[in-house]
């Protein structure tokens, strides 16, 4: 794992090199995205593991699909 200071700790979970597959934009992190995919957020608290859920349901085209539908589209925008 990296720290500040490029103080490098063997008891981090992550290298540098495992580092380039996740970006932060607005104060998230997302795991980079595959080509011809938008990268996935993600969500780490459980009070917000919902409003995915929730917005996926209520956008147009979004609700109803059933549980697998609306796992799949999930998978497609979050981690």
């Amino acid at each position: 794992m990296y720290l500040s200071g490029n103080e490098n700790s063997n008891q981090g979970f992550f290298n540098k090199k495992d580092l380039l597959n996740y970006l932060i934009r607005g104060g998230h992190i997302f795991i980079r995205a595959k080509v011809d995919r938008v990268p996935r957020k993600m969500v780490f608290e459980k009070d917000e593991q919902k409003v995915p859920l929730k917005n996926i349901h209520n956008v147009i085209g979004g609700g109803h699909r059933g549980r697998d539908g609306t796992m799949e589209k999930l998978k497609d925008i979050y981690f």
